[in-house]
């Protein structure tokens, strides 16, 4: 996995936050990938600890002997568009997607460039 640049690479500023923007965007890449395993193992988590698998599963299958295949379907449809509006995986990329906007967006006091800009001038260097 690669990063857009390295940390020794960004120069030192004296403004705090354009040094954390900056070391986000070096690291953004692994971040993320770290970030989107953790939140995939917690969402794992706590759906299994939440839920009975074993009685859903016999009540599904108590349901399914009552109620036609293609009426099962429909309603696990109609649950999904219920409670599942967005993805969860989704809004946290969304989050994370958001959070790298912010530091491309920033506008540093010292210089008066943008995180973007100041990025390309790290990789142009």
């Amino acid at each position: 996995m690669h990063t857009l640049f390295t940390i020794r690479e960004i120069p030192d500023y004296q403004e705090k936050y354009t040094q954390v923007n900056l070391l986000y965007l070096a690291l953004v890449d692994k971040y993320f990938s770290y970030e989107l395993r953790c939140f995939a193992q917690e969402l794992e988590t706590e759906l299994s600890n939440a839920i009975d698998l074993m009685r859903l599963r016999e009540f599904y299958i108590q349901l399914s002997d009552i109620v036609e295949e293609t009426q099962m379907e429909s309603l696990n449809n109609l649950l999904k568009q219920r409670f599942l509006i967005a993805a969860p995986m989704a809004c946290y990329i969304q989050g994370l997607t958001n959070e790298l906007l912010y530091c491309l967006l920033s506008r540093d006091i010292e210089t008066d460039k943008r995180g973007f800009r100041l990025a390309m001038d790290i990789l142009l260097k």
